[in-house]
């Protein structure tokens, strides 16, 4: 290279040359423009060095800690505040200092600070008094819950009708009034028009065997016929005679009375309820119908032990040769599965479904809480009561009393 010197090693002879340190060459960087190396140029205009901190020259003050931020110092007008003069009111703290003389209480002379007046007291008020008018022998209290801030606008006088409310006071709104629109209503008034709207009239409630609702029978007060005359419903069962029996309703109590039907009025029995049975009583469990008898029929043997005896009256596919049967001393359970006397082809009945149970020489009838119910026949005029049920030709009868 042009304008360097050869160096001269001053290393012996058969030494290797030094790698870095004193007298080595520069290193080299690839040459990009050729296969060749060239010296990499020395750094231009580098910065110096910065020398490391330490200990300040002395002579030199200290650095001043700064108070920790907070907020600034809230003025006291005329106690020798700096900014006192930024007063606006120029007053020395007395913002209504300089209200004009239409303020009662301006020239009032007070050992302590009065109410400042409403700078907007007299716009639009009809209350205001007006300019120059001799202050008030006794200043006007501001009513409770209207005026909360000194001096603000004149209570309304109780005369003055206030206006509507639109939103909720005291933080919740009103619970709503419900209208009661039977209240002023007299009591034999509710009852004469409840029973002109067939608002609780006694009625029957129709279903056919299965439970399936039919329809219903209103009930009136009086005599109330039910068979096949009535027509409707009734016209087109052949097991109701044409007077098949009657519903009386007087007040709130009703019966029900047999007019000699040919198949009879039967009654519900209530589940675990007992029915005295007597002299050819009958009853009725699903299809069949069995009659109760003290002594035999003509042709039966009389059983020593026996406490009375059943006999069928109707019923389809039932053995007729168990009948009549002897009730023993210790009675029988009738079902169609779990029972003493069951009758397997009929499923209206239950597999337990009633009990006839001797005590001495009494026997009673109970309904072992079956699906479809246990109904004794009655004889001549039996009182209803509410949710009785009445069994008369092919429908059931429920009575409503409510």
């Amino acid at each position: 290279m042009g304008g360097f010197p050869p160096l001269v090693s001053a290393m012996p002879a058969g030494f290797p040359p030094p790698v870095g340190g004193f007298g080595a060459p520069p290193p080299v960087a690839p040459n990009p423009f050729g296969s060749g190396m060239a010296p990499v140029p020395p750094p231009v205009n580098m910065p110096p060095p910065v020398p490391p901190m330490g200990p300040p020259p002395v002579g030199m003050p200290p650095p001043v800690a700064m108070p920790p931020m907070g907020p600034p110092p809230v003025p006291a007008y005329g106690s020798g505040d700096p900014f006192a003069s930024s007063d606006p009111f120029g007053s020395g703290g007395d913002a209504f200092a300089n209200v004009a003389p239409s303020d009662p209480y301006a020239s009032t002379a007070r050992s302590q600070p009065m109410p400042p007046a409403d700078p907007f007291a007299a716009l639009n008020n009809p209350f205001a008094a007006p300019p120059g008018a001799p202050p008030l022998a006794r200043p006007m209290t501001a009513m409770p819950g209207v005026n909360s801030f000194p001096g603000g606008p004149a209570p309304v006088p109780a005369s003055r009708p206030r206006a509507a409310t639109v939103g909720p006071v005291g933080g919740a709104w009103p619970p709503p009034q419900q209208p009661s629109f039977h209240q002023d209503v007299p009591l034999e008034n509710m009852t004469e028009v409840r029973g002109a709207l067939g608002i609780n009239r006694p009625r029957l409630m129709v279903t056919q065997l299965d439970g399936s609702e039919q329809g219903e029978m209103p009930l009136n007060e009086g005599d109330n016929l039910i068979g096949r005359e009535v027509g409707g419903i009734f016209a087109e069962d052949n097991l109701l005679s044409s007077r098949h029996a009657t519903v009386i309703v007087k007040g709130g109590a009703a019966w029900v009375r047999d007019e000699g039907s040919r198949n009879g009025v039967y009654a519900r029995v209530a589940p675990n309820q007992r029915i005295e049975l007597q002299e050819g009583d009958q009853f009725c469990l699903g299809r069949i119908i069995l009659r109760f008898d003290h002594r035999p029929p003509p042709g039966v043997m009389v059983s020593p032990d026996a406490v009375g005896y059943l006999s069928l009256v109707v019923g389809r596919d039932v053995d007729k040769a168990l009948f009549p049967l002897a009730i023993p001393p210790t009675g029988l359970t009738l079902g169609r599965s779990r029972s003493d006397v069951r009758f397997p082809n009929d499923g209206w009945i239950s597999g337990l479904h009633c009990q006839l149970l001797a005590i001495g020489p009494q026997v009673f009838l109970v309904d072992l809480k079956s699906s479809n119910g246990t109904y004794a026949r009655i004889r001549g005029t039996r009182a209803l009561n509410h949710g009785d049920a009445l069994l008369m030709g092919q429908r059931i009868f429920h009575v409503n009393l409510a």
